[in-house]
């Protein structure tokens, strides 16, 4: 998951220089001749910089990934408690509540 998060960030900051071109040419009026404009290095430095976070699409699937990663491991913390409870003896609880997911509405 780590990879996919850090080479979706890598290729948005990547693509800054020719989505501004695009933009650019574009607003020209320019864009069908296929010529794109040549952007101001500052310009694409800046976009850039404020590329911290992945497309919103992408950004999604890992958030989507990252909370089924957070269940699993809830899971298998609750599930460990209770052999280490049958192990000494003590009864586990058969049902868990689980208080992460939403609200019914």
């Amino acid at each position: 998951m780590e990879r996919y998060e850090v080479q979706s960030i890598a290729a948005h900051i990547g693509s800054a220089e020719e989505d501004l071109q695009i933009a650019q040419a574009f607003a020209d009026r320019t864009l069908s001749r296929g010529e794109l404009p040549a952007v101001p290095a500052a310009r694409v430095q800046a976009s850039r910089r404020r590329r911290v976070l992945p497309p919103d699409a992408d950004l999604d699937k890992i958030m989507r990934y990252r909370a089924a990663e957070h269940r699993q491991l809830l899971q298998l913390m609750h599930e460990f408690e209770a052999l280490q409870a049958r192990r000494r003896g003590e009864r586990s609880p058969l049902a868990r509540f689980d208080f992460t997911a939403s609200p019914a509405q």
